[in-house]
């Protein structure tokens, strides 16, 4: 086991699935979230995210203004008669905040 001086005190992980992973790593090796280690997860998975134990943190990702922002590409390229150029859209992505972020621990 990892010395505590020598641990992380924050997890960002790449979605919720893996956030769980986490988790529950985390109580097996006796690590306390979010005492010892914070766990932020990432889509904020509907039925999962908020139900496990500690409930999680996760980045929300904006599901209808994904699609609508991808329908309205498609129409405007079926109107136009060609391929819009590649550009990047950015959408907010809210934080929901539960109870798997705390401060920092001091060491």
């Amino acid at each position: 086991q990892v010395e505590q001086a020598q641990r992380p005190t924050g997890v960002l992980c790449y979605n919720d699935r893996v956030a769980a992973g986490v988790l529950h790593a985390a109580t097996r090796l006796g690590i306390d979230v979010p005492a010892d280690l914070s766990v932020v997860g990432y889509d904020d998975q509907e039925h999962m995210a908020a139900f496990l134990t500690p409930p999680l943190t996760s980045v929300a990702l904006p599901h209808r203004a994904m699609g609508e922002t991808a329908a309205r590409l498609l129409l405007d390229a079926i109107d136009a008669g060609r391929t819009p150029p590649a550009t990047v859209r950015r959408l907010a992505c809210p934080v929901v905040n539960r109870a798997s972020v705390g401060p920092a621990p001091t060491r």
